[in-house]
């Protein structure tokens, strides 16, 4: 771990010591960290290599005040490390991830400012490590960059005390949408960015007369580069759509979520479900798939056009054992068999073929990540 690091871990320890001893009723403070451990057997996989890695982390601290009745203002610090994934690149040591004032409105709030986008199970408890079943949300469907949106949100809860419970959350704005990607020249780990905006979407929760179950649906509209690495391609307008289900029955939990983006000339198509047992009160057994298709008729310059056909991107099937010694202090193993094209180093999906490109097998390996989780 480098110097830099330490001071941005330390430095996220000292605002919440501050604040901490200054926290009133108008004053509250969370704070979450997830440290981890892990390497990987063949390639490079979400910053994870053979040589392991330490330098694996998600951190936050919270600030609630309340300014009167229903006002309030929200910061939030975070600190990310993903091992030596390009992505470290791009990040702050210490990044502003929210900032939004806050008015609430009968069972409901509106918000303004930067606030995570309400989307899916997982998108907006994402630092919350002692909360997930894996040291991340499942990679394939809550990808890096697109978590927070700078603009307007308004949330609402029809017939909350009811079994029938409905919520509501719509959004507008925009964000940073960044990715790896990989040099069409040399192969080279390269880490895009881009403006996303003119951005609309919501989403609908709905519960049922069946105890712990409910469903989800979410949609977006924006305007953005098909492909970052098109330049030429000009700005079209794309929109998502995700479907989520999640269901605790006593011991057994079970979620599902299904997702797909489309930008006209690249279509995404992500799912995952899980699968946990709770053998006893603090032990937490999980299982995941997490999976990834493209189909894409899209410029990589001017002059080549790769050929329509859908690339089995990612396969992820997970396993982790969960303990939690208190419910702000959990310890996690967990093990990632990956398969496709989605690693660190670049595995080519095409080759010339005598007709043309052809596409080649996926690569595969294996992964391992001990973490503790902590929060406050």
């Amino acid at each position: 771990m480098s110097i830099a690091r330490i001071r941005a871990a330390a430095a996220l320890s000292l605002v919440a010591g501050v604040l901490g001893a200054q926290e009133s009723d108008r004053v509250v403070i969370h704070g979450f960290l997830t440290q981890g451990a892990g390497f990987s057997t063949e390639r490079p996989w979400l910053g994870l290599g053979k040589d392991g890695t330490t330098d694996y982390r998600n951190a936050a601290i919270q600030v609630r005040g309340r300014l009167d009745e229903g006002r309030s203002i929200v910061v939030q610090l975070s600190h990310k490390r993903v091992g030596t994934s390009v992505v470290n690149q791009a990040q702050q040591d210490v990044a502003l991830n929210w900032a939004f004032f806050q008015q609430d409105i009968g069972n409901g709030y509106v918000r303004a400012g930067r606030f995570a986008m309400p989307r899916g199970i997982y998108n907006e408890i994402r630092p919350v490590g002692v909360l997930l079943p894996f040291f991340r949300a499942p990679y394939n469907l809550y990808t890096e960059g697109v978590e927070v949106i700078d603009g307007v949100g308004a949330q609402q809860t029809v017939n909350g005390a009811s079994r029938w419970a409905t919520q509501f959350s719509a959004y507008a704005g925009g964000w940073d949408f960044r990715q790896v990607n990989f040099s069409v020249t040399d192969g080279r780990a390269i880490f895009v960015s881009q403006r996303v905006d003119r951005a609309v979407g919501g989403q609908v929760w709905q519960k049922f007369p069946v105890d712990g179950l409910r469903l989800g649906y979410g949609a977006q509209l924006f305007s953005a580069n098909p492909l970052p690495l098109s330049q030429d391609a000009g700005r079209a307008t794309g929109w998502q759509g995700q479907g989520s289900l999640d269901w605790t029955h006593r011991l057994v939990v079970v979620r599902a979520e299904a997702a797909r983006f489309d930008s006209g000339t690249l279509r995404y198509d992500a799912w995952m479900a899980q699968l946990g047992l709770k053998p006893t009160e603090k032990l937490g057994i999980w299982f995941q798939t997490d999976n990834a298709d493209y189909r894409s008729v899209f410029p990589v310059s001017a002059a080549l056009r790769l050929p329509t056909g859908t690339i089995r991107f990612a396969r992820t099937n997970s396993a982790s054992v969960n303990y939690a010694f208190t419910p702000q202090f959990v310890a996690r193993v967990e093990a990632h068999h990956n398969e496709g094209f989605n690693f660190d180093q670049f595995v080519p999906p095409f080759a010339p073929g005598p007709t043309g490109l052809r596409q080649l097998p996926a690569a595969s390996g294996m992964s391992w990540l001990a973490s503790v989780a902590v929060s406050f």
